[in-house]
């Protein structure tokens, strides 16, 4: 059974992609022992940044420099992820994004959060196998340079998709 958050239109995508930049003070929830920096800060800092982003920078970048969340290590990057799994907050603003819009500023337990939704680019990977003759358990009668043409002819096919 799907989960849907609350507070979502019913027409909300069921999984969505997303990027953030979480900026965190102490005492919000995950944030490292060492950070000292106080609730009023870091909601200045994420206006800064939104301040910066819509000056045209551009977010991976900044993400990977300001953003207190492990993803900065991938520009931000949450990847794919379905309703109920996001804090109430996140989850209702990012689900109410167009593909490529950015939130404004976004307060949750972890801290305050710019927010861009990606597209979501999804495949499900399946096996194509094509036998030759003297493969092993094989009753094809192609060569090996015809199985191999045949799978790149299926990989090129695949691409153009």
């Amino acid at each position: 059974m799907e989960r849907r958050a609350a507070n979502l239109p019913a027409d909300a995508p069921a999984r969505i992609a997303a990027r953030h930049i979480l900026v965190s003070y102490q005492g919000a929830v995950g944030a490292k022992p060492s950070l000292r920096r106080s609730r009023a800060e870091a909601q200045v800092q994420a206006q800064q940044l939104q301040g910066r982003l819509a000056a045209g920078e551009d977010f991976s970048q900044l993400a990977t420099a300001f953003s207190d969340d492990p993803s900065a290590a991938r520009g931000g990057s949450l990847g794919a992820f379905g309703q109920g799994v996001m804090t109430p907050a996140f989850e209702e603003a990012a689900f109410r994004l167009a593909v490529g819009e950015r939130s404004g500023v976004v307060e949750t337990p972890f801290g305050f959060h710019l927010i861009q939704r990606d597209a979501l680019d999804e495949l499900r990977a399946s096996q194509i196998v094509v036998q030759w003759a003297g493969a092993e358990r094989s009753s094809a009668t192609r060569s090996q340079d015809e199985a191999r043409q045949r799978i790149e002819e299926a990989a090129a096919r695949y691409r153009r998709r």
